[in-house]
C-alpha cells in the first residue's frame, strides 16, 4: 500500500471534534511564555520563552540564536587565525580575509583593498585559497534502483569513466578558505 493510499484510508478529525484535542487537569510543569507545555524541562521552557540570552565568554546580552556577543566571536576567529600554520603565498593563488568572503585573485587586488581600509597589505588577515573540483559520479549513485548484487550494464559504466576522466581534468570551479595563512616574501 503507498503512502498516498495509507493518506485516504486515515481517519479524519476535525479541530471542533472531541478527539482532536482534550482539557487536562493535575498537570504541573513547565510553560513558557508562548504558553507551551514543556513538563519537568524548565531548561527548555525558558530556552522557548526567552528572546535573548547571556554570551557564554562574557556575559553581555544577545539575541538566543548567538552563543556569543559580536566581540567574543571576533576574538575566537582571531584566535584561530593566529594559530594557523604560515605557508609563503606563490603568487598565483587566489587568498580570501580570514572568515570573510572577500577573494583576491592577483596582489593588485589585494593592494587595492589595504589602500581601501588603509592598512598595509602584509597586515590583512590573508588565508591561502584550495581549489574546489567537481566531484566525480560513483557506480554507487544507482544502488537503489539496481537488484542486489547488480551491476551498472557495461555501457553505463563506461560512460561513468570517461565523463569522471574529463571531471578530473577540468580547472577548479571554485575557491575557498585553506589551512595556511598567507606569508609574503616580495608579492611584487
Amino acid at each position: 500500500m503507498s503512502d498516498g493510499d495509507k493518506k485516504n484510508e486515515e481517519k479524519i478529525i476535525l479541530p471542533s471534534s472531541d478527539e482532536a484535542a482534550k482539557r487536562v487537569e493535575g498537570l504541573s510543569g513547565w510553560v513558557d511564555r508562548h504558553g507551551r507545555y514543556w513538563g519537568e524541562d524548565e531548561q527548555f521552557a525558558r530556552f522557548s520563552g526567552s528572546t535573548h540570552t547571556e554570551c557564554r565568554d562574557c556575559g553581555a546580552m544577545v539575541s538566543k540564536t548567538y552563543l556569543m556577543c559580536p566581540a567574543c566571536a571576533d576574538k575566537k576567529s582571531h584566535a584561530r587565525y593566529l594559530a594557523m600554520p604560515n605557508k609563503e603565498w606563490d603568487g598565483k593563488t587566489p587568498l580570501v580575509l580570514h572568515n570573510d568572503d572577500r577573494y583576491f585573485f592577483d596582489w593588485d587586488e589585494v593592494v587595492e583593498y589595504a589602500e581601501d581600509v588603509e592598512c598595509k597589505p602584509e597586515s590583512l588577515p590573508l588565508v591561502i585559497c584550495e581549489p574546489v573540483h567537481l566531484r566525480t559520479l560513483d557506480y554507487d549513485y544507482w544502488e537503489d534502483e539496481l537488484p542486489e548484487d547488480g551491476e551498472l550494464p557495461t555501457s553505463v559504466a563506461e560512460a561513468v569513466d570517461a565523463l569522471n576522466k574529463v571531471i578530473c581534468e577540468q580547472e577548479p570551479v571554485a575557491w575557498t578558505a585553506g589551512k595556511y595563512v598567507a606569508t609574503f616574501k616580495d608579492p611584487t
